[in-house]
């Protein structure tokens, strides 16, 4: 019998059973997991989990973990307190918070998104062994390399990651617990502490793309007067470009500012050297100011430079072609403001360089303070060289340098040419100067006004060849102006050849001569001179010293060897006065040749006096005793110039105002 209730009742449709099915599916698979997120909270499971984590990571490492506790909520936030990782007897991280905070639900967004990382108190001890094995690196065991390629499709972002009081020690084996500190950057035992950092970031793996903003990261290391006070920036590495900008580097001494990017090249993919060529560059660096100090608790090579550097540096162009725009450099009070153009910095064999330092002044003193290590000399009462312009145009192999500046109340200029490119290096080089006082280089007062030429190929002495010719007319010596001065020099085939004359009103010196150096053992010299009306009271600006001098001389001979030698000087003077007193003629030979070690001659013949000595002796052992017996030589010789040429009383005579060598008693035999 049918019922009747069956059509009061209307039917459900399928689609009504179907979303029914949903609803119960959905509601119980949202109490199941609010029955798992209560178990989760409690403590017998997290330390269930604790203990699985610990046993799983122990069964796959040489080391060993340990934690001490694990707190939160598991999925959206885990907190471990205490963990270690240990391997034998050594501790090599100890960390007492480790919390991290993510976002689950942004999984299907394709984003892990942590919301928080943060590590608190943490030690990090890396020892190295004799072999040079971490014992980081013996924890772990070692495994293949993965090679094959997989899709990571999700973004990473984490808008918080925090580190604070990390210690890091690296150090070899025998120098554990360590506490020494260094000058300099010593990685044998390089140890870290108080480290912070704060940063956000973003990565797309699939898309090669990683961002990071460091808020700040500070440290202090066993460098003395070396820790780092702050670090920050925006970076950026992606397949187009990169980047580091608003870069802000603090130290003890030194403050870095700087703003880097390199656009249109790839560095995910193969190398294109056309893409690098042609990659957009733009820098801009600003020191304010940077101690070198700084550069040399890194670098120990460049311990030799000292001092402050204040300077900014602007470029901007490609890889190809490099435009500095601005070089600004203030060393004490010293400044250089340079701008140029750099070319094919992709192959630097083929580099070029245009420069320019204009409006600049150089303190010398500030270089010695600069290089304080190396010795330079010093030179009282310089100036400081202002340059209006020092140009530098070519490679690194061949280039022109011109330069205009201002010296000492004088002025500079000139330019060179240098060619290494062939076996011989060629040079070529002609520098003007109008009354440049050069006083504290020669230590004695010289304003030169002259034009130097060169040019020359080679450095080798046997095979180089050389021309050089200084006119220094119209420069003025000790007080003495100088109407002619022509030095003219060449170098061929290992024979140097040089002239000189030089005129000062009626006063004249020519001087001539040659060296052969073909031969280093016996070198081969010959050279005279000719002085005309020479006044010792204008030269050495002393008025007693009245005269007028005619003289020449000639010296000729083959080596330098005291023991090895044959040698001739012819001298006279001729037509002269001194004080008032007439010399007519006096003239002097004198010749020596030790060549032969069985017969050595040495003689002399003047106007004064005669002497001959022959036979087998070492001149080296012979200067010593005529040293010894010179009190009654010169005495003997002076006695004999005093009888040509009296010089009026017992007290002005050459006698008594001359003392050639130092006396040593003689002990008696």
């Amino acid at each position: 019998m049918k019922n009747p209730l069956l059509d009061i009742i209307p039917r459900r449709s399928r689609f009504h059973k179907t979303v029914n099915v949903f609803v119960f599916f959905f509601v119980g698979i949202f109490i199941l997991l609010l029955i798992i997120g209560g178990i989760t909270q409690t403590s017998t499971f997290r330390n269930y989990l604790r203990e699985k984590v610990v046993a799983l990571v122990n069964e796959e490492i040489n080391g060993k973990i340990e934690i001490g506790k694990i707190d939160g909520t598991i999925f959206t936030s885990l907190i471990m307190r205490d963990a270690k990782l240990l391997y034998l007897k050594d501790t090599i991280a100890s960390i007492k918070k480790v919390e991290i905070k993510i976002s689950p639900l942004q999984i299907f967004l394709r984003r892990i998104y942590i919301r928080k990382i943060l590590i608190e108190e943490a030690d990090f001890v890396l020892l190295r062994d004799s072999a040079g094995v971490l014992n980081l690196t013996k924890a772990f065991p070692s495994s293949p390399p993965d090679t094959s390629k997989t899709e990571f499709p999700f973004i990473i972002k984490v808008p918080e990651v925090s580190f604070s009081q990390i210690n890091f020690s690296l150090q070899d084996e025998t120098l554990r617990n360590s506490n020494n500190y260094y000058d300099h950057l010593d990685l044998g035992d390089l140890r870290i502490k108080n480290l912070g950092l704060t940063l956000n970031a973003e990565v797309n793996i699939n898309d090669n793309e990683y961002k990071a903003h460091l808020d700040d990261f500070y440290c202090q290391t066993n460098i003395t007067n070396f820790n780092i006070k702050k670090i920050a920036g925006d970076f950026l590495i992606n397949e187009d470009e990169l980047s580091a900008l608003g870069v802000e580097l603090q130290t003890n001494r030194s403050k870095i500012s700087l703003l880097a990017q390199l656009k249109g090249f790839n560095l995910f993919a193969p190398f294109d050297k056309t893409a690098f060529k042609n990659a957009g560059v733009s820098a801009n660096l600003i020191t304010e100011p940077f101690t070198f100090d700084d550069l040399t608790a890194l670098i120990p090579a460049v311990d030799m430079l000292e001092g402050n550097l204040d300077g900014t540096i602007s470029a901007e162009g490609t890889i190809h072609d490099l435009l500095v725009q601005e070089l600004n450099l203030k060393y004490l009070q010293t400044n250089l403001k340079c701008t140029g153009r750099l070319k094919n910095l992709d192959t630097p064999s083929d580099l070029l360089i245009n420069a320019a330092i204009t409006n600049s002044a150089l303190t010398y003193e500030n270089v010695l303070a600069l290089l304080p290590g190396l010795d330079l000399p010093k030179f009282q009462n310089l100036s400081v060289l202002s340059v209006d312009t020092l140009t530098y145009d070519g490679g690194i192999q061949n280039f022109t340098s011109r330069i205009s500046a201002g010296l000492n109340g004088g002025s500079l200029m000139g330019n060179v040419t240098f060619d290494f490119r062939k076996q011989e290096m060629e040079y070529k080089a002609e520098v003007n100067s109008v009354n440049l006082d050069i006083q504290p280089f020669v230590q004695f007062p010289v304003k030169l006004t002259s034009k130097i030429t060169a040019v020359g190929r080679g450095t080798n002495t046997k095979t180089l060849t050389s021309d050089i010719t200084i006119d220094a007319a119209r420069s003025t010596v000790t007080h003495n102006y100088l109407n002619e001065f022509l030095l003219s020099g060449n170098m061929k085939n290992g024979v140097l050849e040089a002239t000189c004359i030089a005129a000062v009103d009626s006063q004249k010196i020519i001087f001539d001569g040659n060296l052969n150096i073909q031969n280093d053992r016996t070198p081969q010299y010959d050279f005279s001179l000719k002085a005309t009306q020479l006044s010792l009271a204008r030269l050495l600006n002393d008025s007693v010293l009245t005269s007028s001098i005619n003289t020449t001389f000639n010296v000729s001979g083959e080596g330098f060897n005291p023991d090895n030698l044959l040698a001739k000087f012819n001298g006279r003077i001729y037509d002269s006065h001194f004080k008032q007193k007439i010399i007519n003629e006096a003239w002097i030979v004198f010749s020596m040749d030790t060549k032969d070690p069985a017969e050595k001659k040495i003689s002399l013949h003047s106007t004064f006096a005669d002497a001959m000595l022959t036979g087998n002796f070492q001149l080296t052992n012979l200067i010593p005793q005529l040293i010894y017996e010179s009190d009654g030589i010169s005495r003997a010789f002076i006695e004999k110039i005093d009888s040509y040429y009296p010089l009026g009383l017992k007290k002005d005579s050459l006698l008594a105002k001359t003392k050639l060598f130092r006396n040593t008693p003689r002990k008696k035999e």
